[in-house]
């Protein structure tokens, strides 16, 4: 009958009476394909996994549901365990999303980041213990349209999920959520609550955002190996670290757009959806598309056991012309010696945790209904207390702050870039606001917004783009505060937790000398003159360096003139530690801080104070350390877990970065041309180097290119600016001074700079990139270069003359001049 009936109405037959059939099978159609949907939180039990984990070899995902958190942290080791044993079973996706926190799955699962335990991100972003905004959830059975209007009655409730047409979650205050249920039973809408509560999704979460900013900003982000879609956008994640770590953010505070998202994963192409996990998932991607081809299968059920139900989603990929390895499913034979002696323990040890369930009796009298009452009684009162009072300590401050050279003078000793004494475009040095400034900036506003408080620390901050002071700009600051907590947002720069008290607390005693050290390479003095730091006065106060260990630095500061630079000099000692131990990835930039304390107010400009870091070096391309300020036998403060991320710098390159107009990227070959290898992969590394060798004019072009291109345009200009300079013999002349034509063939100079007429030729290979120049009058240059074993047609495009050369990995063709 079912055979009849889909062979009468075309239409597939999944699953029901254990029955799969298709007449056209979904992934044999042209463009068709396979997502993984990562479920979120619900309230459904713990799926049947643990015969997968054993079947498999993976490790069992531990399930609890004792918070917010770890429930999260369960529902996504179980959403990447199925992952891996779908792959195993050689059913792949093509494209991956998940719903609320099922994203965060779909990105570890696609290799953007490694996870984290529990136990380590309360370590690290929540030692104080990790609280959520006390809001109900409502789940309606209605579409985000009629729950809107439903939502007239109360406006303390927001939408924080658009599920599917017939399924929506607001989110609030508990009783305006209980208030709008029994308005919802009114009106025929099927109303519950979840067995959980918290912000997520809505803009209650902002004032909790700190932690999450912080983690965000230390994510070890990758390139997805698998497209990973958005229910925040709707849209695939974008390809820049910066906007992931944007993003990553607005998901927590940005409802979940999941009926949009799979229509938009249909629209793709996306025609097989694979629930990686237990839920109601896929009802929403079944309610959304109706009756659109597509197949909604669940990797986990609650009533199955996990391979059988493994095996119901082979089976149904099959159907729809998958080739799943159904032989992965089948038994694994172990061989078992009886041969050798039965474990056993001595009699003394036998029942031992025979008593291990007994509970302690209470004391006579006391029924034990009443104690807990009373104990909920109590817990419910503290509660309460702290909302009324939190409720009275929280307010919020919105401002601006002029960033630029006339309100910030300090900043042109803050320039990353140097140029020529007379160079008239400032935006080509780009002056930028120290991370340690922002800091200072946040603290005195702070401060400034609740008169009788001092700010004795900060946490959480994290820094996520440059706020550059030229051209001028006005940047949003939004204070927030929780009891004797700010949460401070510097417009989409810098984030981060700002406490207040009355007054300074008990300063600690100095920590023990940290171990054997040797005399540092440099002096403090040398640092400076030697650009080992590229500071200006305003900004260093490195006096003495005293010792160097294997993973510390002592010595004594002198605290500068401005804002923030004594904290500025702590990350330039740590930078001392790192140029003088390290020999590549020289150039580190804070990223983010765990906790600044401050025992008193920072000293006068002038005073000198003792510093030692202790770093360690969690990644390659990370730096941390731990740091303390001491004066006069007191510590000032502390810093802990101060992060930097670093960029592709060697020595030679460091040169560069220090003295521009003195040292080349590029080398000279015998032949007459230079040649240059990307060493900067990323494209934050690439613009440091983009901002060494291009003027104003020149970045835009650059910043014009498609992504795929600006590696080899930004080898090119390096390359032919190089060959001029080496040409013409301009040591002394920046790589700002030169400005190559649109189409790489002319070369002039800027801001008084006269260059004589030059032909160029240039052409890139992988990550090289080659030029050659000539005066006008000799023989036009040419030059090509192809991959060794790929010297196809060198010869031909050179012609006359062709002179061949080799360099790693490369061939190199010119013309004789």
């Amino acid at each position: 009958r079912v055979l009849a009936k889909v062979a009468a109405e075309g239409q597939s037959w999944h699953g029901p009476n254990d029955i799969w059939c298709s007449t056209a099978p979904l992934l044999e159609q042209a463009g068709a394909k396979t997502a993984f949907i990562y479920p979120g939180l619900e309230a459904d039990a713990e799926p049947r996994c643990a015969d997968v984990a054993r079947h498999f070899g993976l490790d069992r995902p531990e399930w609890s549901t004792t918070s917010v958190l770890s429930r999260a942290s369960s529902v996504s080791q179980v959403g990447l365990l199925l992952d891996s044993a779908l792959r195993r079973l050689a059913i792949t996706p093509d494209l991956l999303a998940g719903h609320s926190v099922g994203e965060w799955t779909a990105m570890q699962a696609a290799g953007m980041y490694p996870g984290q335990s529990t136990e380590d991100m309360l370590n690290r972003y929540w030692p104080q213990g990790f609280t959520l905004p006390d809001a109900e959830f409502l789940v309606l059975g209605c579409s985000a349209e009629r729950a809107e209007a439903l939502l007239a009655a109360e406006p303390e409730l927001m939408v924080s999920h658009e599920n599917a047409p017939r399924q929506t979650i607001v989110c609030g205050d508990p009783a305006a959520a209980a208030r709008l249920a029994k308005l919802c039973t009114q009106h025929g809408v099927v109303a519950r609550t979840l067995p959980f509560r918290s912000g997520f999704h809505t803009p209650l979460m902002r004032s909790r955002l700190g932690p999450f900013t912080r983690l965000a900003a230390e994510l070890d982000l990758k390139p997805p190996r698998i497209p990973v879609w958005s229910a925040t956008t709707a849209r695939p994640y974008p390809a820049d670290p910066v906007e992931v770590r944007e993003l990553y953010l607005a998901h927590l505070v940005r409802k979940v757009r999941f009926r949009e998202l799979v229509d938009a994963l249909h629209a793709d192409g996306a025609r097989v959806f694979v629930q990686a996990g237990a839920g109601q998932v896929g009802s929403f991607v079944a309610d959304t598309l109706g009756t659109r081809p597509h197949l909604v299968i669940p990797a986990s059920s609650g009533t199955r056991p996990g391979l059988a139900q493994l095996r119901r989603v082979a089976t149904a990929v099959w159907v729809e012309g998958g080739r799943p390895a159904f032989d992965a499913l089948e038994p694994r034979r172990t061989r078992i010696d009886t041969a050798g002696t039965l474990l056993s323990v001595d009699g003394d040890a036998k029942g031992m945790f025979a008593n291990a369930d007994e509970v302690s009796e209470l004391a006579d009298g006391i029924p034990d209904a009443i104690v807990a009452e009373f104990t909920a009684l109590l817990a419910e009162t503290r509660q309460a207390a702290a909302s009324v009072v939190n409720a009275a300590a929280r307010r919020t401050f919105e401002s601006t702050v002029d960033v630029s050279l006339a309100a910030m003078p300090y900043l042109v000793d803050h320039r990353f870039f140097r140029q020529r004494e007379d160079w008239p475009d400032e935006v080509d040095f780009r002056p930028t606001v120290p991370a340690t400034t922002l800091v200072d900036l946040a603290c005195r506003a702070a401060e400034q917004a609740w008169p009788g408080t001092v700010a004795t620390g900060v946490s959480n901050a994290a820094f996520s783009r440059w706020l550059i002071a030229a051209p001028a700009a006005r940047v949003p600051v939004s204070m927030t505060r929780e009891g004797g907590r700010i949460s401070v947002q510097i417009g989409p720069h810098a984030s981060m937790d700002v406490h207040l008290a009355r007054r300074y607390p008990t300063s600690p005693r100095p920590s023990p000398p940290p171990g054997p050290e040797t005399a540092p390479p440099l002096s403090a003095a040398e640092i400076y003159s030697r650009r080992e730091m590229f500071h200006g006065p305003a900004y260093q106060g490195l006096a003495r360096l005293i010792g160097l260990g294997e993973r510390h630095i002592r010595g004594e500061l002198i605290v500068p003139s401005a804002p923030g630079a004594l904290l500025d000099n702590v990350g330039q000692l740590l930078g001392c530690w790192l140029m003088a131990t390290k020999a590549d990835a020289l150039l580190a930039f804070p990223t983010s801080m765990g906790r600044i304390s401050w025992y008193g107010p920072e000293p006068a400009p002038g005073t000198t104070v003792g510093c030692v870091v202790r770093v360690r070096l969690p990644r390659p391309d990370v730096l941390e350390m731990d740091a303390e300020l001491v004066r006069d036998g007191v510590v000032l403060a502390r810093i802990e877990q101060w992060r930097d991320i670093r960029f592709p710098c060697d020595r030679p390159a460091h040169r560069v970065y220090a003295f521009p107009d003195r040292h080349r990227l590029s080398e000279d070959h015998p032949g007459g041309w230079t040649v240059v290898t990307d060493r900067w992969p990323s494209p934050a590394a690439r613009d440091i180097y983009a901002g060494v060798y291009l003027g104003a004019g020149e970045r835009a072009e650059f910043a014009a290119c498609a992504p795929r291109r600006q590696r080899g345009w930004l080898l090119e200009r390096i390359a032919i600016k190089d060959a001029v300079r080496a040409k013409l013999g301009l040591d002394g002349v920046y790589p700002a001074e030169l400005r190559v034509s649109a189409d790489g063939t002319r070369v002039t100079g800027l801001h008084g700079l006269v260059v004589p007429p030059l032909a160029v030729a240039v052409a890139t290979a992988g990550e090289v990139a080659v030029a050659l120049v000539r005066e006008e009058s000799t023989t036009p240059p040419r030059i090509a270069v192809r991959a060794e074993g790929e010297p196809a047609g060198l010869a031909e495009e050179i012609g006359v003359g062709a002179e061949f050369a080799g360099i790693p990995g490369y061939v190199v063709a010119w013309n004789r001049g």
